[in-house]
């Protein structure tokens, strides 16, 4: 089966082309910036560009049993929540998979799949554990994801398999560990607030494997939660952060301080959080690579 991946030069899009031309499938990158990604990928990827509402460029690539993975999605954390940047987050998010839509609708066929990246904040903060059948929070990060995931259910109708991959934070030698792990080197690492919140995550190798799995198994569909079974708080990813770069974790980031320097981004993705199990993807047979948090961290910072 052909590969397509959306957003392939961003943290996550890099390893999942590498990581399936590594296993010889047919690879396409999908890039704003082709030519930044024919200098990162090897010769055998193809790389295209992406543009919104336009599927001209890659739309031949549909011509054969075909996943597209689509991870585009303006970083939730990439500024102060305005009003314009929310906007930019949600459109971002709907024009992307909008796109993949038409693509699919104008070259139908047996087999094709999307495998569309969202997010565990689909739950909103929680304290208690969920799973794939628990519902829909209702501050702005939940209604977002709701939002972004039902825009491709058309998809159904025209005999795409549809898989939602509902991301915990993704931990790499990129993305996000790379800026938590500043405060740490300074001697000032710890929890953001009372670090009661639930901290779901996911080694980025078992985000690769996950969808492999789900690549080769047509019999799975719907909605998955990638995330590793090893439930931790806030405060219990601080403190094993901190024991594996030999730093403390003993200088908690004051809540009402966040909230007054980033005021709704603080409250909805930082001081909240969840207790997240992967329950579908144990049930169909995947087994974590990195079920534990100490031994996903020392792989990545080893």
């Amino acid at each position: 089966m052909k590969i397509i991946i959306t957003g392939a030069t961003g943290f996550i899009g890099r390893y999942l082309v590498l990581f399936f031309s590594e296993r010889k499938f047919p690879v396409v990158a999908l890039s704003r910036n082709p030519q930044k990604a024919k200098n990162i990928f090897p010769p055998h990827v193809t790389c295209l560009p992406w543009r919104n509402m336009d599927t001209a460029s890659w739309l031949d690539e549909l011509d054969g049993p075909v996943a597209v993975i689509n991870l585009i999605g303006e970083n939730i954390a990439g500024a102060l929540w305005s009003k314009s940047y929310k906007q930019k987050l949600r459109d971002s998010r709907l024009n992307s998979v909008e796109t993949i839509v038409q693509a699919f609708q104008q070259a139908p066929g047996r087999g094709h799949l999307l495998i569309q990246a969202s997010a565990v904040g689909y739950y909103g903060n929680v304290r208690h554990k969920v799973d794939e059948t628990s519902p829909a929070g209702s501050d702005f990060l939940a209604r977002l994801v709701v939002e972004w995931e039902d825009a491709s259910k058309t998809l159904e109708a025209v005999g795409v398999r549809r898989i939602l991959a509902r991301l915990g934070v993704v931990l790499g030698r990129e993305g996000a560990l790379r800026k938590m792990i500043l405060p740490y080197k300074l001697l000032a690492g710890g929890p953001l607030g009372s670090g009661k919140q639930g901290f779901p995550w996911i080694h980025i190798a078992d985000v690769a494997r996950a969808m492999l799995l789900i690549i080769e198994h047509g019999e799975l569909d719907g909605v998955f939660n990638f995330v590793a079974p090893q439930t931790v708080t806030q405060k219990e990813f601080s403190r094993v952060l901190g024991k594996v770069l030999h730093r403390p974790a003993w200088l908690p980031a004051p809540a009402p301080l966040l909230k007054l320097l980033l005021g709704e981004m603080a409250r909805t993705a930082l001081l909240s959080g969840q207790f997240v199990e992967p329950k579908k993807l144990l049930a169909a047979g995947f087994r974590f690579q990195f079920p534990e948090l100490k031994k996903a961290l020392e792989d990545i910072l080893k």
